[in-house]
């Protein structure tokens, strides 16, 4: 009977010590599970924090790029808003100017008389471009210019506030003088001041010259008219922009 507890207890550890073996290797084949999942999650955090690095990498130099713009913009801002200064100062030395002729004349001229209202972009070939205007009623402008003509002679830079004595300049007026006209205009201005002829002005759009005192009024259609006078054509001549007018000289 004894004999038999023994076998019976020894059979029963056995099985314990399976049931152990069995636990074990499942907990080792845990162990190895975790260790090959825990080798994916040091995969993926490396490759994370990688990319994490690339990603910061890159909005640095992103944030470097608008930084760059924005201040690029602060500065574009800057001139712009100085170019409006600028543009406002002028469009007030316009509204002088408009406004200080048309009392000299006695022919008062607001802003809604008029269509528009601006000078034209300085160019190298004209230093001193002229400020168009265009009238809404045509009664108001056929006034102006009757006007004006009576005071043609006296309409200079004085009649304008801040100007002193010794920079006195004409002011000069011309009724709609197209960009053909206008460009031929300077040429023929070129003449007058070379000296080759005495008299050279503008009326209604025409272009008129004068080679000496006495003689007939010349029309200039063309640079070939203006050949006739001397005139020569440069090798390097460019060829201006369009300009809707010119200004009227009588000299």
């Amino acid at each position: 009977m004894g004999t038999n507890d023994s076998n019976d207890k020894f059979e029963i550890l056995l099985g314990e010590i399976g049931q152990i073996n069995q636990i074990l290797n499942t907990i080792q084949q845990r162990f190895s599970e975790l260790k090959i999942e825990n080798q994916g999650l040091s995969t993926s955090i490396s490759s994370l924090k990688t990319e994490i690095k690339s990603d910061f990498s890159s909005l640095k130099n992103d944030l470097k790029i608008l930084n760059v713009k924005s201040d690029k913009l602060r500065k574009e801002n800057v001139m712009f808003e100085k170019k409006l200064i600028n543009l406002n100062s002028l469009m007030v030395d316009y509204e002088q100017f408009r406004y200080a002729i048309g009392e000299f004349i006695g022919c008062s001229i607001d802003e809604n008389d008029l269509d528009f209202f601006y000078r034209l972009k300085r160019k190298s070939f004209m230093p001193n471009p002229p400020i168009i205007l265009k009238f809404v009623r045509r009664d108001l402008k056929n006034n102006f210019f009757k006007l004006f003509w009576v005071k043609k002679e006296l309409i200079n830079t004085e009649i304008l506030s801040g100007i002193s004595e010794a920079t006195l300049k004409r002011i000069y007026i011309s009724d709609d003088m197209g960009p053909e006209t206008y460009r031929l205009f300077s040429k023929a201005k070129e003449l007058q001041k070379s000296g080759k002829v005495k008299y050279c002005w503008s009326r209604n759009g025409k272009i008129l010259i004068r080679k000496e005192e006495g003689l007939k009024v010349v029309l200039i259609k063309s640079e070939s008219d203006l050949m006739k006078f001397g005139y020569e054509v440069p090798v390097d001549l460019k060829d201006g922009s369009s300009l809707p007018t010119g200004e009227d000289t009588e000299t």
